[in-house]
């Protein structure tokens, strides 16, 4: 059985045994309007109350993204970093606590003994910002984020229904007035007010794709440590692509499903996917929110960053 399945209160094992059922039953598609809806009401809910009683101290590492922006990869670089090359986890959220998850299925944030890693996909004003922790951001051009979600959702609805969403509904779920995972643009331009502060130390997953070495580096000098040559080999290794695609159940999605999730969070690892979509809706991509960041006010230099369509 999924073990993130196994750890729910039985009403929601029946609730998600009862959609999964109906999907067989040919009602797939309509079950899925109902699914996103209350999926995306579950992580708003999530956000608001799942930093109620975390008490974030300067050995904590805060891992903030955007869904589908390089997170689980930067998690295990900081894990690994922290523990020198020799962080051992069945899955990486039984060492590293998701206060907003919108799951009841994951272990509760708690003290720990030595140097910490969280996670959160949370905006800036929904967090405690504590001077004393320190905030790695990874910041991913959202026409990747967009390519990479649509996979992800998609395979979180074929876990339990047997249905996909074109790219044309994903398109207008993501640039829509209330995105399932919240709006790129607003989550972006909160963290980049922040991002010259000395405890936060921004990326873009380009950067992090075109140079691990580096970031490894990076974030042992952001963290105070200093590795080995054979620690640091270690590092890279453990984060590189290659080795997680290898150990891929540590990194699934905590997703409960009677079956296992069929969404996969390590999937091609690339930039500039294209193809889901005309280069035209690309653009509109662009453009859509270079003028949303325009309109919060936000100076990240979104052109310089990323390639335009």
């Amino acid at each position: 059985m999924d073990r993130f399945y196994a750890r729910l209160p039985l009403p929601l094992k029946m609730q998600i045994q009862a959609a999964w059922l109906a999907g067989r039953l040919g009602l797939g598609q309509p079950m899925s309007r109902v699914f996103l809806y209350g999926m995306a009401a579950d992580l708003r809910r999530a956000k608001k109350t799942g930093w109620r009683s975390v008490d974030l101290t300067d050995d904590d590492i805060v891992v903030t993204t955007y869904p589908k922006s390089g997170t689980n990869w930067m998690m295990q670089i900081a894990q690994q970093t922290l523990r020198r090359g020799e962080a051992e986890f069945d899955h990486i959220h039984d060492v590293i606590p998701w206060p907003d998850a919108p799951l009841p299925s994951l272990p509760e944030p708690r003290p720990s003994a030595g140097p910490r890693v969280i996670k959160t996909h949370c905006e800036l004003d929904e967090l405690p910002f504590s001077p004393d922790a320190r905030y790695l951001l990874i910041i991913r051009d959202p026409k990747d984020v967009f390519v990479s979600s649509y996979h992800f959702v998609n395979g979180v609805l074929n876990g339990l229904l047997p249905c996909r969403l074109t790219p044309q509904d994903w398109l207008a779920k993501f640039m829509g007035p209330k995105p399932l995972m919240g709006c790129w643009a607003a989550h972006t331009a909160s963290w980049w007010s922040v991002h010259d502060r000395p405890n936060v130390l921004p990326f873009t997953f380009r950067q992090m794709k075109a140079d691990l070495p580096g970031t490894v580096d990076a974030v042992c000098e952001f963290a105070g440590l200093s590795l080995t040559t054979a620690e640091r080999q270690a590092v890279i290794v453990r984060s590189g692509f290659p080795w997680m695609k290898a150990h891929e159940p540590r990194f699934r999605p905590p997703i409960p499903a009677p079956r296992g999730s069929a969404a996969k969070m390590l999937r091609s690892g690339k930039v500039g996917e294209r193809g889901l979509i005309s280069p035209a809706e690309f653009a509109r991509i662009d453009q859509f929110f270079m003028t949303r960041l325009e309109q919060l006010g936000s100076d990240f230099p979104y052109a310089e960053h990323f390639p335009l369509a």
